[in-house]
């Protein structure tokens, strides 16, 4: 008797997606093949059409069929190799006994065109004031630190990072957040992404759940899909995050991810109340904090509450950050601070993985940091961003005609602009960037089948000169002005 056989259901190709609907081209295709996945009309080991076969079939672009394809890959839907892009593994009935906002996400940047030219535009957040970098400042550390070392920069580094640069970072973030550690529950890495894998490999098991922000960093969450875990959206008010005693008795987490220095994209800051209660749920449930302290290294206004690693010396907490915002993005170091209790562990778990990341880059950021430029750099950025966050609000009172209401004013480098449900964020950050205006719309980053709702724009105002903000926010108003008609 021969087996049955199973083939795959396409139908996400039988009809034309609908270029008059309020969602993207990438958007529609996106959500068709996750239902189609969700709904198991397309099972594990399933091979999906070529990227030609399906911009032919429905008469679109093939980039936009390959981001897709690739926000997929990055949640974990599906595995991409030399043979094509199949159904992953990763079942939607293995979490059936999980509420129905579990592993569902906003599109990421799924409407946004991310180009340098982009990156390079007014208002695009997370881009620190690159003009004002002290770059002969940094220039000389490096030629200090390659005289230092020598030839033996030449060779293989750690792979944990320089000793040297985690003892600056360990005093570094004792001073200015309050982080109780010693050097060696210090990691370094290439950013937040590969600070979070290194993490949750020795961590965590397959179908764990973790529980995020909703709205939420978006982009953090590829990391936890890709190590097979369910990540539930747990709801963000003004004070934070605040989960119920039912949701820890039902849904007990492994992992907690928060941003709760500025809560991305509201801004809120997680009151210092919701903080110690966290910490002591997360010990009473064997769960483990992973505090992204985004927007942390600038504040300007209201109480600076230390961070979550710093409340408990039992806390299990896992401190991460970067020095992206502190210095310039294409650093690319990242790092993260272990409870003492998990750091052998994952010590054992990083003599696994390549050896450390550029040594003379490493070596380099010590020597900033201890010449004592690295604080004055900090400080003087703290200054400059305030002034360009002080007259950012009063551009948006001067020129901006509708109701709105601004959240995460107090710190880092952006702000957050709640809009009247009446105006279509999306729409609104679509029309703007042919005018080389590029924010976020706030609805991207609300998960699906939850009833947290946001509508707005997340301004990044560090990179943008000041003097064009009038300029900027008058064409904004223009084209929300227009959505009103």
């Amino acid at each position: 008797m021969k087996p049955s056989m199973h083939f795959p259901d396409f139908d996400f190709l039988n009809s034309p997606l609908s270029r008059e609907s309020g969602d993207s081209l990438q958007q529609q295709l996106y959500y068709r093949i996750k239902n189609a996945i969700n709904e198991g009309k397309l099972k594990p080991g399933d091979k999906l059409p070529g990227t030609r076969k399906v911009c032919e079939t429905l008469n679109i672009g093939r980039n936009t069929v390959i981001i897709v394809y690739e926000l997929l890959a990055a949640e974990g839907f599906v595995i991409s190799d030399n043979t094509g892009t199949r159904i992953s593994a990763m079942s939607p009935e293995s979490a059936s006994v999980l509420p129905a906002a579990v592993n569902k996400s906003a599109i990421s940047m799924g409407s946004i065109d991310i180009t340098q030219q982009v990156i390079n535009s007014a208002f695009f957040p997370g881009i620190p004031a690159l003009n004002i970098f002290p770059h002969n400042e940094w220039r000389r550390a490096e030629d200090r630190a390659s005289r230092k070392a020598g030839s033996t920069i030449l060779n293989y580094g750690l792979p944990d990072g320089e000793p040297a640069l985690k003892q600056a970072v360990a005093s570094f973030l004792a001073t200015s957040r309050g982080v109780n550690c010693m050097p060696e529950q210090v990691i370094l890495s290439s950013g937040l992404h590969k600070t979070l894998q290194m993490c949750l490999r020795p961590i965590t098991q397959k179908g764990d759940l973790v529980w995020v922000e909703n709205p939420g960093y978006e982009f953090a969450k590829s990391p936890f899909r890709n190590a097979g875990l369910n990540v539930l959206p747990i709801d963000v008010d003004r004070d934070g995050i605040n989960p119920s005693l039912e949701m820890w008795q039902k849904y007990p987490p492994r992992i907690i991810y928060l941003t709760p220095s500025n809560q991305y994209p509201s801004g809120a800051v997680l009151s210092l109340e919701r903080r110690v209660s966290l910490v002591e749920n997360a010990i009473k449930h064997n769960a483990i904090i992973i505090e992204d302290d985004y927007g942390g290294e600038f504040h300007h206004a209201g109480p600076h509450i230390i961070s979550m690693q710093g409340i408990n010396s039992q806390a299990p907490v896992i401190y991460i950050g970067s020095f992206s915002q502190m210095m310039f993005p294409a650093l690319r170091i990242g790092f993260a601070v272990l409870p003492p209790s998990l750091s052998p562990e994952l010590k054992a778990s990083l003599l696994t993985l390549p050896h450390g990341g550029n040594r003379l880059t490493q070596l380099t950021l010590t020597e900033f940091i201890e010449s004592g430029r690295f604080i004055r750099h900090l400080n003087k950025m703290g200054k400059a961003y305030q002034q360009k966050r002080d007259k950012l609000i009063k551009a948006l009172k001067k020129c901006l005609h509708c109701s709105y209401e601004i959240s995460g004013q107090h710190g880092s480098t952006q702000l957050t602009l709640n809009l009247p449900a009446e105006i279509n964020d999306k729409l609104l950050v679509e029309q703007a960037q042919q005018h080389g205006i590029n924010m976020l719309p706030l609805s991207l980053f609300c998960a699906p089948g939850t009833e947290i709702k946001a509508n707005g724009v997340i301004i990044g105002y560090a990179n943008t000169p000041s003097d064009l903000y009038e300029v900027y926010i008058e064409k904004i108003n223009q084209i929300i002005e227009s959505q009103r008609k």
